[in-house]
């Protein structure tokens, strides 16, 4: 919104720059003022007020904004006789973003995970926290965990549309170096199921990544887990085991001649 005043006697000066959220017009400050209801309202609270753009607390009112779930406007005072509103260019760093995986990955069949890696990108005062979930997210919302000096500790449920839920990943969650560095017997306790043993049934991997600034990087390219498979593979005997055939050029049947779980790989030529 602009509002232009015009007269002989005026002279040019610097624009005046306030903020509306909804229908309440705030202070470069931040400060609440209300609702304004007419245009020489408005007019005298920018005059008194109103400020240069670099001045105004955008992150304050970015978070009121964000709070309330109203856009944020920027309103300008001119004594400029044009009736072409000044154009504004706003950069900024997105808020801080925990993501979670739609399922988690089914580790029944495992014996131990023997590590976790993940690899990334970060630049300037960019950050990543990372927590790990034991159940299968998709039958509810999980308990987290973090791993710390003194062992596994749940941070609870965190719910990524309330910020100060999103603050406990920012402020307890590990660091890509320290996920990486937890090891086998530090994974096996965290599945522990009371009698030191042990339960592998669902693993997930949550994580925060945050930006000070828009130049700022933040990026995960892959997180690899090596894992133990439990029971062991033998290679099955041609004969004795399996036997098979070719029925035409592209097709190959495989006989099981024993009892057994087979895998069976294809090799393309």
């Amino acid at each position: 919104m602009m509002i232009s005043v015009s007269g002989e006697e005026e002279k040019t000066s610097t624009p005046k720059y306030i903020v509306q959220i909804g229908t309440d017009i705030y202070l470069p400050d931040g400060t609440l003022q209300g609702a304004r209801g007419t245009d020489g309202e408005l007019k005298e609270l920018m005059e008194a007020n109103g400020a240069d753009l670099p001045v105004i607390s955008w992150d304050i009112l970015h978070e009121v904004a964000k709070t309330v779930g109203r856009p944020l406007k920027v309103l300008c005072l001119t004594n400029g006789t044009t009736n072409t509103a000044p154009t504004l260019r706003a950069i900024q760093a997105p808020y801080a973003q925990f993501i979670t995986p739609k399922a988690s990955i089914n580790i029944k069949s495992i014996s131990g995970i023997s590590s976790v890696k993940v690899t990334g990108n970060k630049t300037g005062e960019a950050d990543e926290r990372y927590v790990v979930a034991k159940t299968n997210i998709e039958t509810g919302a999980p308990d987290w965990y973090v791993k710390t000096a003194t062992g596994w500790a749940n941070i609870g449920k965190i719910d990524h549309t309330i910020s100060s839920e999103v603050n406990k990943v920012a402020q307890q969650g590990m660091t890509l170096e320290e996920l990486n560095a937890i090891t086998s017997a530090e994974w096996a306790q965290l599945f522990d199921d009371g009698n030191g043993i042990p339960k592998y049934e669902w693993i997930a991997f949550g994580y925060l990544q945050s930006q000070k600034s828009s130049t700022d990087i933040c990026e995960n390219d892959e997180l690899v887990m090596q894992v133990n498979m439990q029971g062991k593979w033998v290679k099955a005997i041609h004969g004795t085991d399996y036997n098979y055939e070719y029925d035409g050029v592209d097709k190959l049947q495989v006989h099981i001649l024993s009892d057994g779980d087979y895998k069976l790989n294809r090799v393309p030529v």
